[in-house]
């Protein structure tokens, strides 16, 4: 369990999909934080601008978010393929959101959101720990992803690795993903050194303790 885990109020997730839906909250379990059910938007239009993002895909999430947990509402997308780093896209996700819920339900809520961007997707989450993934019955050419990620998992195109590392050189992120993600360590440190995106996440989720 997580240091200071069992102080923390519930946390509300928004997700951007189905895989994500089936991960991210089995991790925090395994990390001892609770979460209430995440709400799921499906997905981004990777020309959105960030505006578009927070009116028609996250503003009514977060919301509900806000209303269910007591905790931060912490947001999860991809960066995918946007020239803009993932702190920065985050960082104007997390500007615009504030934004609008504070106009609509006070700085008190608003302060209460955190957003996180993983660099590029959550594969590259999954490869923060490439010797446990490796392990998998999934995957074929094990030591080429461990040499490949060489525990910096972020930035590279981490589905491309998966898809040549598969038994039948085949990767669906719905399907193989959740059991993929079965294997990571999230508990371990070396993930943070791995990834700098998923040090971002599990800082958010690890920063809400009573008052």
């Amino acid at each position: 369990m997580a240091k200071g885990a069992e102080q923390q109020r519930p946390i509300g997730l928004v997700l951007e999909g189905a895989t994500e839906y089936r991960v991210l909250p089995s991790w925090l379990s395994r990390l001892g934080v609770r979460s209430v059910t995440p709400s799921v938007f499906d997905g981004q239009p990777v020309d959105a601008s960030v505006a578009d993002l927070v009116e028609y895909r996250l503003l009514r999430h977060v919301r509900t978010q806000l209303l269910k947990a007591p905790g931060n509402v912490v947001v999860v997308l991809d960066r995918e393929s946007r020239t803009e780093s993932a702190r920065e896209f985050a960082a104007a996700l997390q500007k615009e959101l504030v934004r609008r819920v504070n106009r609509h339900d006070g700085i008190m809520a608003s302060a209460r959101i955190v957003v996180v961007v993983a660099d590029r997707a959550l594969e590259n989450w999954l490869l923060a720990d490439p010797e446990s993934v490796a392990k998998s019955r999934l995957l074929h050419r094990k030591n080429s992803i461990v040499k490949q990620v060489s525990c910096h998992s972020d930035t590279k195109d981490a589905k491309r690795i998966l898809q040549t590392a598969m038994t039948r050189s085949w990767y669906e992120r719905a399907v193989h993903g959740p059991m993929l993600a079965r294997h990571v360590r999230v508990d371990e440190a070396e993930m943070k050194f791995c990834s700098r995106s998923f040090k971002a996440f599990l800082k958010s989720v690890q920063a809400a303790p009573l008052s």
